[in-house]
């Protein structure tokens, strides 16, 4: 573990950042962007395939984060998750995989009252479709964990990756933060801007 959480050197000759990820503002429009699709594109049948697209445009930015960040393992690893996630989404039209039986496990059983197979959820990257029909189906949606803060009731595969990614960049940025002298901290400028 202790090579997982190595940081790596940032650049040469140079002040050290604060914070030494490049453009977190692609982050944020990266999930920005996807919360507008999700809840501002309409589930009817006719928008469905747009709204797949949309998904899956809109992950573009963080592609070239994780591209721009490819020094720290935990990023690479984040973009692993993230790459199982739009393998899967893709195989099944751009929204990502979800059984009807996983969504009464979750205890969103109503939600099934209102969506038929082959449609989206109501705020969600999720489309339902069973099991059979579904593309790389060991990496869709199917594993409930009960509302937790960062993900919602149920993740695949690829959310615990990218997961685990984000709790290795986090111990990284920390030592690379907490292993520099404090007047580089305070007077470094931040990386990206």
């Amino acid at each position: 573990m202790a090579s997982l959480v190595r940081s790596p050197e940032i650049g040469t000759g140079a002040k050290p950042a604060l914070l030494p990820l490049r453009s977190l503002w692609l982050v944020v429009l990266t999930y920005g962007s996807q919360f507008a699709v999700v809840h501002g594109v309409s589930r009817s049948a006719a928008a469905q395939p747009w709204r797949a697209a949309l998904i899956v445009i809109v992950t573009v930015p963080l592609l070239f984060w994780i591209w721009l960040n490819r020094r720290w393992t935990g990023v690479l690893i984040i973009g692993f998750g993230l790459g199982l996630n739009l393998l899967v989404m893709i195989a099944n039209g751009g929204l990502m995989p979800i059984d009807p039986g996983t969504v009464l496990r979750a205890g969103l059983g109503s939600q099934l009252a209102t969506t038929a197979l082959g449609h989206a959820l109501p705020d969600s990257k999720d489309i339902l479709l069973s099991t059979a029909s579904t593309h790389l189906a060991i990496l869709r949606d199917w594993i409930v964990v009960g509302g937790f803060p960062i993900f919602g009731r149920v993740v695949s595969p690829g959310d615990l990756v990218l997961f685990g990614g984000l709790l290795v960049t986090l111990a990284q940025v920390v030592r690379f933060v907490l292993g520099q002298p404090s007047a580089a901290r305070q007077d470094a400028p931040s990386v990206g801007t």
